[in-house]
């Protein structure tokens, strides 16, 4: 079985690319973020928790206690699969690294990198499609007006055709939203939790050399970003 998880800063986007990896290996994608947003859409009793705690809390990570809820059936299931699993921005710190270890411990973290005054500068201009849950941002001039005629065509909103999805993927609706978390004091929040939390948890993964750890540099094309991870996994661009 291989367990490998993506970490990154904000704006790395990744939870957009263990998803895609987690299609290319057809294993388990272990998801926080999705579980939580199912429990939340569900109005569960977790889900209301989980609420609770994001509104007084944005940007900081869930309590243990409630990610230990969320994460543990698909975990037990994750690990008995015998495709192996994916982290998608998971484990997020020691905490989480700790809890996870109970169940089947990563052989590979791979961590995707960038310029932080690079990446607070892209994350000004993301935003979320609310028909597909896929990352946005601006396309080049051409692609914008191309999309823009595409959309005056299909009667959707004009504002889908100010920005494009990461990786096309047919979506027939674009919607772009803008996520709170991706501004103001919830940002520098999830700056602080990568800056003190993950980080310590990769350098100390690092010194143990209990598991692999790979930086992973993100590249202006997703396209890039996505043969990298490919190759830190030994998988064959395709």
């Amino acid at each position: 079985m291989r367990w490998v998880a993506l970490v990154g800063p904000p704006a790395s986007e990744a939870r957009f690319f263990a998803s895609l990896l987690s299609a290319r290996m057809g294993a388990p994608l272990v998801s926080v973020h999705k579980a939580a947003a199912l429990e939340r859409a569900h109005r569960t009793f977790l889900g209301q928790q989980l609420d609770a705690h994001a509104a007084e809390h944005a940007g900081e990570l869930f309590p243990l206690p409630l990610v230990a809820q969320l994460l543990r059936p698909p975990l037990e299931r994750a690990a008995r699969s015998e495709s192996g699993m994916v982290g998608a921005n998971f484990p997020r710190g020691r905490e989480q690294w700790r809890m996870l270890r109970t169940f089947a411990p990563p052989a590979q973290v791979i961590h995707l990198t960038g310029r932080p005054a690079e990446l607070r500068g892209r994350i000004a201009h993301r935003r979320v499609c609310a028909a597909c849950e896929a990352p946005m941002y601006p396309p080049p001039e051409a692609m914008a007006k191309a999309a823009a005629a595409e959309a005056e065509k299909r009667s959707v909103p004009r504002s889908a055709a100010l920005f494009s999805h990461l990786v096309e993927a047919g979506c027939v609706e674009p919607s772009p939203r803008r996520e709170k978390t991706d501004e103001g004091a919830p940002l520098d929040t999830r700056w602080a939790v990568y800056e003190e939390k993950t980080l310590p948890m990769l350098a100390e993964l690092r010194e143990s050399q209990a598991t692999k750890v790979i930086d992973v540099e993100i590249d202006v094309e997703p396209d890039e970003t996505w043969k990298r991870i490919l190759k830190a996994c030994d998988l064959p661009y395709a």
